[in-house]
């Protein structure tokens, strides 16, 4: 059987040991990697969300079209950096899957701040 090493160090049985793997197998690896998927898509949706709309209607200062220019510039470069920074960083840090949920809380928060 195929497996993968999971953050936490622990192993999960992906199945598929003939190299062929059904509906139902993939369904499984699906399921298995729910733990790690969740956190993923919740942290993208937030994102994406807060890039595409709220940034772009809270500009600051409201009177200021240029002034809302920059700021919008300003945020999208720290939110790249922000990207940069955490997609790097995998490779320093192993955490564990209840900590997995720390930065799309964190993300979901930004989110209901903007």
């Amino acid at each position: 059987a195929h497996e993968h090493r999971a953050a936490s160090h622990e192993r999960i049985d992906l199945g598929g040991s003939d190299g062929h793997w059904s509906l139902r197998d993939r369904l499984g690896i699906v399921w298995k990697l729910r733990a790690f998927t969740a956190p993923l898509f919740t942290v993208y949706m937030a994102e994406y969300t807060m890039q595409s709309g709220a940034w772009a209607a809270i500009g600051f200062p409201i009177t200021d079209k240029a002034a809302r220019d920059s700021f919008y510039v300003s945020a999208n470069w720290m939110y790249q950096i922000g990207v940069f920074a955490s997609r790097s960083s995998g490779m320093l840090f192993s955490v564990t899957k209840q900590q997995l949920w720390i930065m799309p809380g964190l993300q979901t928060l930004l989110l209901l701040f903007f």
